[in-house]
């Protein structure tokens, strides 16, 4: 596989974007709007969504404690019950998120609702897009289509 060309923050033109999606799409990854299965995640929303493999998942910081990010997207994220406790989340709070690229974002993340065993969150602000697309090159990377 080719080397994938990602510029920074604020650097990225829209031909080398849709050049990239179309890359993470052949993938199997979800895009924003894309309404057909994924081996990701199947997605109708305006958000990148990034469901992590066990040994790659972000970590998120909450009241010093961590738990594992189990699916991210720029609005959101999920964690899982049995390392997070919902009341942690019930009036937003402050977190810190570190990411398998070496970047971290604080955000606030609040409930939305609980399934089975896994936090629904809200963030705001947002994650930014370009953390989330080098999150997804990076696993394009290291977990290849065969």
């Amino acid at each position: 596989m080719g080397r994938l060309a990602i510029r920074k923050i604020g650097r990225c033109c829209e031909r080398e974007q849709s050049g990239f999606l179309r890359r993470i799409a052949a993938h199997g990854f979800s895009t924003p709007g894309s309404h057909r299965k994924s081996t990701m995640t199947s997605q109708r929303r305006g958000f990148y969504r990034i469901e992590y493999p066990a040994d790659v998942r972000p970590i998120m910081s909450v009241n010093g404690s961590t738990c594992h990010v189990l699916e991210l997207s720029e609005g959101g994220g999920r964690v899982p019950t049995s390392e997070a406790k919902s009341t942690w989340f019930k009036n937003g709070v402050e977190t810190s998120i570190e990411f398998q690229c070496g970047q971290s974002v604080a955000t606030e993340a609040s409930l939305i609702r609980i399934d089975a065993d896994q936090i629904v969150l809200r963030f705001s602000p947002p994650i930014p897009l370009p953390i989330i697309i080098e999150e997804q090159r990076l696993l394009i990377i290291q977990f290849p289509k065969d």
